[in-house]
């Protein structure tokens, strides 16, 4: 059992915003995301834009931001109202970030339900999720060292 004490999920899902300014500040070609509203959720990137921008907001910050594990998401969407009605999200447009107070769990975290998998890190699956984070680490040491 996850005790969600210990663990610290933003209140907030990334905007296309907040997701533009990691590309500007580092260079990266924002791809898809342009067609979306700033305080949309960003989608549409790779696990390892992801995990890259977690590692950026993290040194922006001073905060040891990650990728939240599975089971960190699923307890937390376990706290969101039994009465949360979804029927109200302006579907097929992705509503912004925040503007569904009713689905906010008791933990003041916003919008879990559809979170973009790929911004997940993946323990139950471990061959793909240890092959893929040791080919991460390898990407990200390569490219501090100039390689």
């Amino acid at each position: 059992m996850l005790n969600l004490l210990f663990v610290e999920i933003a209140p907030d899902l990334v905007t296309n915003e907040e997701y533009w300014a990691f590309c500007d500040a580092t260079g990266r070609d924002k791809g898809k995301t342009v067609g979306g509203r700033p305080k949309q959720p960003v989608t549409n990137v790779s696990w390892y834009d992801a995990m890259d921008y977690a590692c950026w907001k993290a040194e922006q910050d001073g905060i040891p931001w990650r990728l939240p594990l599975e089971e960190e998401l699923k307890a937390a969407e376990r706290l969101i109202p039994e009465d949360a009605d979804f029927s109200k999200w302006p579907l097929p447009e992705l509503p912004d970030v925040g503007t569904h107070p009713e689905t906010t769990n008791s933990l003041g975290h916003n919008d879990l339900v559809g979170v973009v998998y790929q911004w997940t890190m993946r323990p139950e699956d471990k061959a793909k999720y240890d092959e893929a984070w040791a080919d991460y680490v390898k990407r990200r040491k390569a490219a501090e060292e100039g390689g």
